[in-house]
């Protein structure tokens, strides 16, 4: 065979290589997968496509299989964004990008251009021209050259993340600087750092706001499979992603006492901080009654100390207070180690103007509302109508055990709105709101239960003689017989009536149908309650100095015992508000006209200072 022809298919070979050749394979590796809610539904395919919330899968007999993203468990899931993100960047390149597997430089145009020029030496080459064989070897030796040094740049490009310039994190070191801060627990697994906590701080809340939403921090259930996840190993970004052209949605890190931090920028591009909607602490209630900092909390210094970090971004850098080192472009610096950390500064953007690590996204949210993913999510309880208020100031503070009062005042300090909230311990919430002209409504919803330290503190306690320790109602006082038309009323006894209670009340209630709260029968209404009285005795509690309303059946003014019909346990619930004042819209007399729901809408147009629970059961 002639040389020449086999030189020419030699050299379209390498061509052919150097144009269509990239680093990594075409397929999806085979993977146990999991069903959340499903007993042992482990599953073992290749992931396909995630498209509209749906996630396909091929197994190993070639069958599609699809299940909703919501369905997968956490580690699951983060794995299909993972793909999902990689697949995407792929489409994003440009189409020669897309053709070759990642950018070209140098070597590789010179590689196709020496190619290109040896090929037509050979086509035009004399057949007898010693002049011309010097030229055409020194282009062939520059070629292979050159294909040598692209295919082994093509090896290392590929392998760019394989090995992550910084170190990963420690997470023994990362724990301890969580574990200083109530209800915030941590642990990990080969991926991620994960943090559970119920997103309510150990600090007060709210106070310097001017412009208010209306909404009210509560806490949220971030824990399980809602926890934050921090990325063990960083991985420095080849194009790191600007917080003002993204991230105006969710969290872009974690404080260490398990406060979420959002983008100073709110999702209108404004700076939470200069129009006026965070308080001295740097965060606000979001649209979810959710708590969290826009700005970084450098007063978590105090607690942590000054050489600690006070947050951890969710791309796995740490995040600390102000220095007076010398930072980069994204207000971090590496240390002799090579790690690396933001910095805070005191004005806009305040921290991390583009995220330095690598983060992958919601597919389901767009630029500039777009998310970094894995996000823990707030639960919203109710909806808020109202527009937004502004050029006022709140005052914020607890009320008791898991109460609390926040009131706005405008410039001339008069009340515009207040709101008094609490929750049992069953996650049974109360929104009490009283308008300026003082009238007020009630609104309760059931949500997150959190029992803990730093959501406020009573020792304004109810009791009953008549509840055994098992919290069931004893049998001598059910179904008591009336004497007169009345039945004898339950035992009580209170006691730590806190300061500023000027007035008492009593309701007693049950939902005789537990999954509709719509319906509701009371017991027992009283107000006008002296706060020097300290317990009613058993049948006493129409024989007082103070004011009876309607029975269960709104036909006379008495009590009204539990007389459950049927097997099983019937909850019911006495509370005694600590009041402000007597409502002045109530009789100053016994009335079959106060009703339940006239006796709630009077507390709710005056302060309720504290309030006391007791719940016990009727057991057929």
């Amino acid at each position: 065979m002639n040389i020449n022809k086999i030189a020419i298919v030699f050299i379209f070979c390498c061509i052919g290589q150097i144009i269509c050749a990239h680093t990594g394979g075409h397929g999806s590796e085979l993977r146990n997968w999991s069903i959340v809610g499903e007993q042992g539904s482990v599953f073992q395919a290749s992931f396909l496509l995630y498209k509209n919330d749906m996630v396909f899968f091929e197994n190993r007999e070639g069958e599609i299989l699809k299940y909703p993203f919501s369905s997968l468990a956490f580690k699951d899931q983060n794995h299909v964004l993972e793909r999902h993100s990689g697949i995407a960047s792929l489409n994003l390149q440009n189409p020669s990008e897309k053709l070759f597997g990642h950018k070209r430089n140098l070597p590789f145009y010179l590689s196709i251009a020496l190619g290109m020029l040896l090929l037509i030496c050979l086509i035009i080459r004399p057949k007898r021209s010693r002049s011309f064989k010097i030229p055409v070897n020194a282009i062939a030796l520059l070629f292979v050259s050159s294909v040598f040094v692209t295919c082994s740049e093509d090896r290392n490009i590929g392998n760019l993340n394989d090995f992550p310039s910084v170190p990963a994190n420690d997470m023994e070191n990362m724990g301890s600087h969580f574990g200083q801060f109530t209800g915030v627990v941590t642990s990990f697994d080969d991926t991620y750092f994960y943090v559970s906590s119920p997103g309510f701080p150990e600090h007060n809340m709210m106070e310097g706001i001017t412009a208010w939403n209306r909404q009210v921090p509560i806490p949220q259930d971030y824990s399980g499979d809602n926890s934050w996840a921090i990325p063990i190993q960083p991985v420095l970004a080849d194009e790191p992603l600007s917080l003002s052209e993204h991230f105006m949605k969710g969290a872009i890190a974690i404080a260490v006492n398990g406060i979420p931090i959002f983008n100073p920028l709110n999702n209108r591009g404004e700076d939470t901080k200069l129009i006026g909607e965070l308080d001295e602490w740097g965060g606000h209630a979001g649209r979810a009654d959710d708590y969290h900092y826009h700005i970084p909390p450098v007063h978590l210094e105090a607690t942590v100390g000054a050489n600690s970090p006070i947050a951890y971004a969710l791309d796995g850098f740490p995040v600390y207070g102000k220095t007076t080192d010398e930072l980069d472009e994204f207000f971090g610096k590496f240390n002799d180690d090579g790690s690396y950390q933001y910095h805070s500064i005191d004005d806009y953007p305040y921290f991390i103007p583009k995220m330095r690590g690598t983060v992958s996204l919601d597919p389901n949210t767009t630029a500039p509302e777009d998310q970094i993913w894995p996000q823990a999510l707030s639960t919203p309880l109710r909806q808020v109508s109202a527009p937004s208020l502004s050029n006022g100031s709140i005052s914020f503070g607890p009320t008791g055990t898991n109460a609390y009062t926040l009131a706005y005042q405008d410039e001339n300090g008069n009340d515009i709105a207040t709101i008094h909230y609490d929750w049992d311990d069953t996650g049974l919430y109360t929104f009490q709101y009283v308008a300026a002209d003082g009238a007020g409504t009630i609104e309760t919803y059931q949500g997150f239960a959190w029992q803990g330290e730093g959501s406020g503190s009573s020792d304004f306690t109810l009791s009953s003689v008549a509840v055994d320790e098992n919290g069931a109602l004893l049998d001598d006082y059910k179904c008591e017989e009336k004497v007169n038309g009345s039945e004898a009323s339950i035992p009580l006894a209170w006691s730590n009536v806190p300061e500023g209670v000027n007035s008492l009340a009593i309701i007693m209630h049950h939902y005789p149908f537990p999954d509709d709260t719509s319906e509701i029968n009371s017991y027992l209404l009283l107000w006008g309650i002296d706060p020097s009285i300290t317990e009613i005795p058993h049948g006493g509690a129409d024989d007082g100095d103070w004011f009876m309303g309607a029975n269960k059946d709104g036909t006379a003014v008495s009590y009204t015992s539990p007389c459950s019909q049927g097997t099983g346990s019937h909850e019911y619930t006495i509370t005694l508000y600590g009041l402000s004042e007597t409502p002045p819209t109530l009789p100053q007399t016994n009335s079959v006209d106060v009703t339940y729901d006239v006796l709630v809408d009077a507390i709710s147009s005056v302060t309720v200072i504290d309030k006391a629970t007791l719940t016990f059961n009727d057991v057929n």
